[in-house]
Order: structure tokens, then C-alpha cells, then sequence
């Protein structure tokens, strides 16, 4: 059974629950679909048990979880990957980044290294913001593909490829 189907138990339809919530663009679709979900007549395709959509409003990102304590103890791995975020999204396409993505990066890091004026070059290492932080008072942080020194200036290097399908 494929990963991620949603349930719904008036029509007995069945439908790709990723898919199903990216397409509702509008807010009060999103809205609709919730009420469904919080009313038990949304289900997880798998196990049956209920759902909930979560649309977080910082990242714009939407997906699909099981709900409440059973939900957070639930084994059944439906919703397992179908947050709808970048990550997620490029990881179902191209399964992770990818050889290519490896490769390239690969070759940039060998090409700085050759370049004496590039210094304390590194692969997916966190960086941390000097003075910029988190509520909680942590630093805040990124992890570029390639991070290095550039006569005293220090750079990230993200690696994007796009494919046209």
C-alpha cells in the first residue's frame, strides 16, 4: 500500500493526502478539510485511525499527521514522509539530493581547495548567526553544502540543480 492516502469515510473515496491538501490553496479549504479531519470523517487510509492537517504559518509548510495521544504513539508509518516542505519534497523526486548534487559539490570543494586564497573549508556544517537569536537565546544557524573563508570573509555555498519534468 502506498504511503501517505488519506480516507474519506461519506464518499468511501480514497485520495493521495499530500496532494490533496496542496491543492487547496485557499484558506477556507484548508479550513473545510480540518473540520473534516477533527470531525473523524477524514481518515488515515492504513490504520483508520484520525487525522489532522497542519498548515505551520512561518514556513507556509502543510501536512498531514495522525492525531491526538493516539496519534503521537502510532505505529503506522502513513504519514511518515508526507510533510509537504522543500526537504520533503525534493527527496520523493530525486530520492535525497541526489548523485549529481553529491558530485557538484564534490567538485567545487575540490576546485576551493586548490585555491589557496579559499581557507577552513567544510561540508554541511552549521554555521551560527554572531548576533542573531532564537526566543530561547540560541544562536541562530544554517547548514550550507559548502561553507569556507574568502580573505577574511566567511561564505556558504548551496548547491541547487533543477530538473525539468
Amino acid at each position: 500500500m502506498e504511503k501517505g492516502f488519506i480516507y474519506f469515510k461519506d464518499t468511501k473515496r480514497v485520495e493521495n493526502g499530500l496532494l490533496f491538501i496542496e491543492n487547496l490553496e485557499d484558506r477556507l479549504f484548508f479550513n473545510w478539510f480540518k473540520k473534516k479531519a477533527i470531525n473523524n470523517e477524514i481518515l488515515c487510509n492504513k490504520c483508520k485511525q484520525p487525522i489532522i492537517a497542519t498548515f505551520r504559518k512561518d514556513t507556509k509548510t502543510k501536512y498531514i499527521r495522525h492525531r491526538g495521544k493516539k496519534g503521537k504513539n502510532n505505529k503506522c508509518d502513513n504519514f511518515q514522509y508526507t510533510k509537504n516542505t522543500p526537504k520533503y519534497i525534493k527527496s520523493a523526486i530525486y530520492h535525497g539530493e541526489g548523485s549529481l548534487h553529491e558530485e557538484l559539490k564534490n567538485e567545487i570543494v575540490l576546485y576551493l581547495k586548490n585555491d589557496k586564497n579559499f581557507k577552513n573549508i567544510k561540508e554541511e556544517m552549521f554555521l551560527y548567526h554572531e548576533t542573531e537569536h532564537y526566543e530561547s537565546g540560541a544562536r541562530k544557524r544554517r547548514k550550507p553544502d559548502i561553507s569556507c573563508n574568502f580573505k577574511n570573509q566567511r561564505l556558504a555555498i548551496e548547491v541547487q540543480l533543477s530538473y525539468q519534468l
